[in-house]
Parts: structure tokens; sequence; C-alpha cells
């Protein structure tokens, strides 16, 4: 993994969580809550977070 991309991930799974915490205290709705998270997914793109979007991996260059 490269930098760009665990920073890509962090900034991923902090804003799930961030998400996650107001849909627990009711400020937003589940339905809200996947929205953003496909939302966070397409403008983010995390490496490892793809797979929970159930989107298929997007790569913009190989490594190789």
């Amino acid at each position: 993994m490269t930098h760009e991309q665990a920073v890509s991930e962090m900034h991923y799974r902090l804003c799930k969580f961030l998400l996650q915490n107001l849909r627990e205290i009711g400020i937003i709705t589940a339905d809200e809550e996947s929205e953003c998270r496909q939302h966070l997914i397409r403008e983010i793109q995390p490496f490892i977070g793809v797979l929970e979007g159930g989107l298929g991996c997007e790569r913009k260059s190989s490594p190789e």
C-alpha cells in the first residue's frame, strides 16, 4: 500500500466512523448513512474500503 492509499483509507475510515456516530445518535438515518458512505467511496477511493461498498476494484494506475 502506498502512502497515498494509506491516507485515503484513513480519511475514509474516519468519515465512516463519523457517519456511524451520527446515525447512532439519531441525526441521520441508516439510508442516509449508506448513501453518504457510497459517496465517500466514490470521492475518496479508499484502497480497502471499496470492498465494503460492493464496488469492483478500480485502480487509476498499475503499480507494476
